[in-house]
């Protein structure tokens, strides 16, 4: 549904009107055959974005859409009234978070479509939502509200050195209190029990991680732990109401990364909470008013319980997880609470095909009523489902994928299609999840199959599946892309003729080379802000990876040695080989890119010129790695219809 909304004039201040937001019941969404649906559509910022409800329960707030910009608004769910605490025409509101009922924490930030893809900070509040009581609150970072002090919070700020330190931070008067005054340097994050007391320490010197931990405030830090993170991780979550069991997450001696209680004694990984076969665990779900663990992040998998993403170890919670899946079903349904009113439950609910909306549900009455769309524009009935899917690579391992199919006239999965590979960035990142995609939806509303592949060096897969893409640019991460094409036209998903390479950064990368590696295979190859040369990101003296020691020394052990591997990078390189690219190119870059510089487009571009190379060539002024305007956007997701519909959708 949309909600019409009337402007306020105050900066920084309540709206003078409010507005009644209706509450409708959920309806289920037929199917229907897909026409084109406008780029722009797919393109458009939500209406409703990081909705989350006031501790007891009464009031919702959310970042939307008003005068422009993204501003701040509470609703009142009794009186479904929406007041704007912000009224912002110049910035946009990044993050929110709630202190107590009646107050919030806000940082807002130059603009979310900066060009450059930068966030620049233009303030950080504590404001009342009647709008009174503001204070500015400097660079903190509130990690939550204080339990020993209500009206404070505790914050992370740069202390005594660049470091991050503890405080509490009271935010009306100002006042803060420094919480790590003990402290064994070098510190990169805390861990802070429920008694508001600093007792866990991580500090890491490159690739040695230390951790140290006190038994309260005033004792003094001990180390603990001392590890090669390149051996393995252990990472400290958070402490239980106990006040002394520590979770932590940890691949030691295991391919995925499970969820742990710590032996202190033993100095030591000690009780198994939560592991999964497919995924490293994630975070977790606590229930303050039940002062226990109720729930781990563990990955949506569809078609198993854990399509919500959370693995219950309350049952309480489960039987309500399972009541909203049943009557959302096959969603991602994410549930949250107020502290004091864990009856009143918030539902974020979105699928593949539904790009999300938001439900309130009373466990009490058992009534579930839908309050806001995220993107209402979107009809769920005209996109395409997205399927979780695996095949096997060439030597053997399995490589998990996305896969979205177009619909033929009747509504189903059309066969044989054009197929449009998408390739990640990073490379070392998780890659796509399952859920609404717009990127895959504006393909397949075009009548292309995508494919997007989570081939090896991808991360959330485990530790031996992440190392298993260590020095593979160009070499065995190719394979995994390639194999997922020949299992795509195995399985009758896909046209062998119609294949086309796709992908930004790492991804463009594999775009192009693929079209070099693999000569014929490919019809034609995207590749924005892609790396040409591998020599280039270790050179370039204006790129940020060149500027940080660390990226350097991480990028030696990821792709490998300039020193040594000069001759296996430039094997391996588009820009040495550009006499071999075999179709047709459309390259997009940004003119201020730090990460990927422009010179990675210019030198190949010029290279496929002395070849006579066929290529489309554009560069968006003053965007960086990656297109954050929305008329950039739209005209670069124009520029690929455009490029696929000529060299993709028929064969010659």
């Amino acid at each position: 549904m949309r909600t019409s909304i009337l402007l306020a004039t105050a900066l920084i201040g309540v709206g003078l009107l409010p507005v009644n937001i209706g509450a409708q019941s959920a309806a289920s969404l037929p199917l229907s055959p897909t026409p084109a649906v406008p780029v722009e559509d797919f393109l458009r910022d939500a209406d409703f974005e990081d909705v989350t409800l006031s501790p007891d329960g009464k009031r919702m707030a959310l970042i939307a859409r008003h005068r422009g910009r993204a501003n701040l608004g509470v609703i009142d769910l009794d009186s479904r009234k929406l007041y704007w605490i912000t009224n912002l025409e110049k910035y946009d509101v990044y993050s929110y978070q709630w202190l107590g009922n009646d107050r919030v924490s806000l940082i807002t930030v130059d603009s979310l479509d900066d060009a450059t893809g930068n966030i620049y900070l233009r303030g950080s509040f504590a404001v009342d939502i009647d709008g009174s009581g503001k204070r500015e609150m400097g660079g903190f970072q509130v990690i939550r509200e204080s339990v020993e002090k209500p009206g404070s919070v505790l914050v992370l700020a740069a202390g005594r050195t660049r470091f991050p330190e503890v405080y509490r931070l009271d935010t009306r008067t100002g006042q803060k209190d420094l919480l790590t005054f003990e402290n064994p340097g070098e510190v990169v994050s805390w861990v802070v029990d429920r008694k508001d007391e600093v007792r866990v320490a991580v500090s890491r010197d490159k690739n040695t991680v230390k951790i140290h931990y006190r038994e309260n405030q005033k004792a003094p830090c001990m180390k603990i732990e001392e590890y090669d993170a390149r051996e393995f991780t252990l990472q400290p979550l958070a402490f239980d109401y106990d006040h002394r069991t520590l979770f932590v997450r940890s691949n030691k001696g295991r391919s995925k990364a499970a969820l742990f209680k710590y032996d202190f004694d033993k100095k030591a990984l000690g009780e198994l909470v939560a592991e999964s076969e497919n995924f490293d665990i994630g975070g977790m779900r606590f229930d303050t008013a039940k002062k226990k663990l109720v729930g781990i992040n563990a990955g949506t998998e569809r078609g198993t319980r854990t399509l919500s993403g959370v693995r219950w170890l309350d049952p309480e919670w489960e039987a309500v997880q399972k009541r909203v899946d049943e009557a959302l079903p096959m969603r991602v349904n994410h549930l949250s609470w107020g502290s004091a009113t864990p009856h009143r439950v918030l539902i974020s609910s979105r699928s593949d095909t539904y790009p999300g909306g938001f439900f309130l549900l009373d466990t009490r009455t058992n009534k579930m009523e839908k309050l806001a769309e995220s993107r209402e524009w979107i009809d769920a009935a005209k996109m395409a489902p997205m399927k979780r899917v695996q095949y096997k690579a060439r030597d053997g391992l399995t490589i998990p994928a996305l896969l979205t199919l177009p619909k033929d006239a009747n509504g189903n999965a059309l066969k044989n299609a054009p197929l449009v590979v998408e390739i990640h960035g990073g490379p070392h990142v998780h890659g796509g999840a399952w859920g609404f995609d717009p990127t895959a939806q504006f393909l397949a509303s075009r009548g292309y199959a995508v494919l997007q592949p989570a081939f090896r060096g991808s991360t959330g897969y485990g530790r031996a599946f992440l190392e298993a893409g260590f020095k593979q640019w160009g070499l065995a991460m190719q394979d995994d892309i390639t194999d997922g094409v020949h299992w795509a036209v195995k399985e009758g998903h896909a046209d062998a003729k119609r294949v086309c390479l796709m992908g930004g950064s790492y991804g463009g990368y594999a775009a192009l080379y693929g079209l070099i590696k693999e000569q014929g295979m490919f019809r034609c190859g995207i590749g924005a802000v892609a790396v040409t040369d591998l020599e280039l990101l270790f050179t370039v003296s204006w790129s940020d990876t060149f500027r940080s020691e660390d990226a350097q020394d991480s990028m030696k052990a990821r792709i490998g040695d300039l020193k040594t591997d000069t001759d296996h990078f430039r094997k391996i390189s588009p820009l040495h080989q550009a006499d071999k690219i075999s179709a047709p190119v459309l390259l997009a870059f940004g003119s201020d890119d730090v990460r990927v510089p422009l010179i990675h487009g210019q030198k190949f571009r010029d290279a496929l010129d002395l070849h006579k190379k066929p290529y489309e060539w554009v560069v968006y002024k003053s965007e960086g790695h990656g297109f954050n305007k929305r008329e950039n956007r739209i005209d670069y997701f124009k520029r690929i219809e455009a490029f696929l519909d000529k060299h993709l959708r028929q064969v010659p």
